[in-house]
């Protein structure tokens, strides 16, 4: 059941996870699942160039738990060149079975977007997490 609903929010995503996106934003990459966390949480990612500007990691949580809950966690970015860095993420406020979606030229959930750290190649990364709590 819990793969049958992975497998339905993922194509949720794809088909509509771009209808907002205006012009001069670019999107690079789809969204990728990461390992879900032991409370439920799932979280995916996705690069993006809103309004021009420089490439931004944008996140997709889900609360799959039946209770509301907070989520923090560090991704660790590594290029195709070994170079390495991290983007914390901290105490993420979640209600029962909420999704949130960063979107380029939203004000909303702008605590999901990231810069890309220095040193890392922004066209070839990839990406593992470590849930905090």
């Amino acid at each position: 059941m819990k793969i049958k609903l992975q497998s339905l929010m993922l194509v949720a995503m794809l088909a509509f996870g771009n209808v907002s996106q205006a012009q001069g934003d670019v999107i690079h990459s789809d969204w990728k699942a990461l390992e879900e966390s032991p409370k439920l949480i799932d979280v995916s990612y996705r690069v993006a160039t809103c309004d021009g500007n420089e490439a931004q990691i944008h996140l997709h949580v889900f609360n799959e738990n039946v209770s509301p809950q907070e989520v923090s966690f560090k991704l660790h970015l590594t290029d195709e060149d070994g170079n390495t860095g991290d983007i914390e993420a901290n105490g993420i406020k979640m209600d029962l079975a909420e999704m949130r979606n960063a979107e380029c030229g939203s004000t909303d959930n702008t605590d999901l977007i990231f810069s890309i750290p220095t040193g890392i190649n922004q066209n070839k990364f990839s990406v593992t997490i470590t849930y905090l709590d």
